[in-house]
C-alpha cells in the first residue's frame, strides 16, 4: 500500500498517477525508494515512454518497454562484439519455440559468460534510468504489483546511487556534447611531441583506464557510436573519455572529419536583447490597457464583490504569461554570458538581468524554477 507521503493530491492508492511538471523524475524515484516500493513506473514522454521497475525501492528494470528488454540485449551484446548476430538469431530461434528468457539461452548454449551478461544487463538498466532523469514534460502511473525478473542475472540497485550518478552525468553532458558534438565523427590516435621526442598516445603518462580503453578501439575507420558500443563503458562515460583524450591532444578528428565539421553559429545576443526590450514595450502597453479596463470595470461594479476580484484575476493572465516569457529571455541571456543556466532565478537579479520585482509580477508570487543539467524548467507560479 502507498502511504500518504506518497501521494499527490487526487491520486489513489489504487492507481498513482500525474504530471511531471507537479513532480519530476528525479522525486518520483527518490520517493518510491524512500517508500521501499514494489512495481512499476511507466512513464510517457515528448515523443518516448520508459518503465521502471522496483523491487522494494531498488531498480531492478528499465528501459522503453519492458517486455522488450531482450530485444535491447541481444542488440547490444552484438553491437558490443560479445556475440555474433548468427549466436542471436539462433538463441531468438529457441525462444521462439520454448519461451525461455533470452540470456539463459545465451548463457546454455556457451554464447557469453554469464557474468559478461549480467553487466551487460546491469548497464543496459543504468543507462535506461539516466536517460530519463531530464525529462520535464509527460505523465507518469505507477502501478503497485509484483515484479517478477531472474535474480541471478538482474542486480538490484540503489535507486539513491542512480539518482546521484544520473545528475552528475546531467551536469556533465553539455560539456561533452560541446567537444564531441556527434557520434558520427571518427577519431585517430595523434603522437604527441615532447622535449623527449615523438611520444605515441599509447605511451603518455597518467591515463585513466577509461581513457586507455576507448584508445586501443581506435582504428581510423570506427565512429564514436563504434567506440561507444565496443568499450562497454556506456554512452557517457566514453564520449567522456574521448573527450578528455582530445583536450589533451593525444586524438584528432580524421581529415576529412575535420574539413567537414559544421560552423557552430553562436547565439544570437543582439537579438535577444532586442527580443526582451520588445516584450517589455508590450508589457508596458497591456499594463496601461490593463489599468484603464480595471478602472473602468470598478465603475460599475462594487470593489468588494467576487465578479470585480474575477475581472482583476483574468486581465493578470495575459500580463503572468508576458512576464514568463520576459524572464525566459533573461535565463537565456545568463546562459549566453555564463554558459550555463542560472542555479536560481535570484541569480538573474544579482547579475542585472532582471528586477528583482519581475520576478512576482503580476501575481506577488515566486516563479517557479528549476535548473536541471543542460536544461531548465520556468513555470506560473501556483495560484
Amino acid at each position: 500500500m502507498l502511504s500518504a507521503f506518497f501521494l499527490l493530491e487526487g491520486e489513489s492508492e489504487k492507481a498513482v498517477k500525474g504530471n511531471l511538471k507537479e513532480r519530476n523524475i528525479g522525486d518520483l524515484l527518490d520517493l518510491i525508494s524512500k517508500e521501499q516500493k514494489t512495481g512499476v513506473l511507466s512513464i510517457s514522454g515528448k515523443s518516448e515512454k520508459a518503465q521502471v521497475a522496483f523491487d522494494n525501492g531498488m531498480v531492478v528494470m528499465a528501459g522503453s518497454d519492458l517486455k522488450r528488454m531482450d530485444d535491447l540485449l541481444g542488440h547490444r551484446l552484438v553491437k558490443g562484439g560479445l556475440i555474433k548476430q548468427a549466436n542471436l538469431d539462433e538463441a531468438l530461434a529457441i525462444q521462439k519455440n520454448t519461451l525461455q528468457v533470452l540470456g539463459n539461452i545465451l548463457v546454455e548454449k556457451g554464447f557469453v559468460e554469464k557474468e559478461v551478461l549480467r553487466k551487460s544487463l546491469l548497464l543496459q538498466v543504468q543507462e535506461a534510468v539516466y536517460r530519463i532523469l531530464d525529462w520535464a514534460e509527460g505523465n507518469y502511473d505507477f502501478e503497485d504489483k509484483e515484479v517478477k525478473y531472474d535474480k541471478a542475472l538482474y542486480t538490484p540497485l540503489s535507486t539513491e546511487y542512480l539518482l546521484v550518478e544520473g545528475q552528475r552525468i546531467v551536469t556533465e553532458w553539455p560539456k561533452v556534447r560541446k567537444t564531441i558534438p556527434s557520434s558520427d565523427i571518427v577519431f585517430i590516435a595523434k603522437s604527441k611531441e615532447t622535449t623527449e621526442g615523438i611520444v605515441a598516445p599509447e605511451e603518455d603518462q597518467g591515463l585513466l583506464p577509461e581513457q586507455e580503453q576507448v584508445l586501443k578501439l581506435l582504428n581510423g575507420s570506427r565512429t564514436v557510436k563504434d567506440i561507444v558500443d565496443l568499450s562497454r563503458l556506456g554512452e557517457f562515460e566514453a564520449t567522456k573519455a574521448l573527450s578528455e583524450l582530445l583536450g589533451r591532444g593525444l586524438i584528432e578528428p580524421r581529415a576529412e572529419e575535420a574539413k567537414a565539421a559544421p560552423e557552430i553559429k553562436p547565439r544570437d545576443i543582439k537579438g535577444i536583447a532586442m527580443s526582451m526590450v520588445s516584450f517589455a514595450l508590450i508589457a508596458v502597453i497591456i499594463i496601461f490597457i490593463i489599468s484603464y479596463v480595471t478602472l473602468t470595470s470598478r465603475k460599475f461594479l462594487d470593489t468588494g464583490s467576487k465578479q470585480a476580484i474575477n475581472i482583476e484575476h483574468s486581465l493578470k493572465e495575459p500580463l503572468g504569461q508576458i512576464q514568463l516569457e520576459r524572464i525566459r529571455m533573461a535565463v537565456e541571456l545568463y546562459y549566453l554570458e555564463h554558459e550555463g543556466y542560472p542555479s536560481s532565478l535570484s541569480d538573474l537579479v544579482s547579475e542585472g538581468f532582471i528586477s528583482k520585482g519581475e520576478l512576482t509580477f503580476p501575481w506577488g508570487k515566486m516563479y517557479y524554477y528549476k535548473q536541471r543539467g543542460s536544461d531548465y524548467i520556468l513555470l506560473q507560479p501556483k495560484r
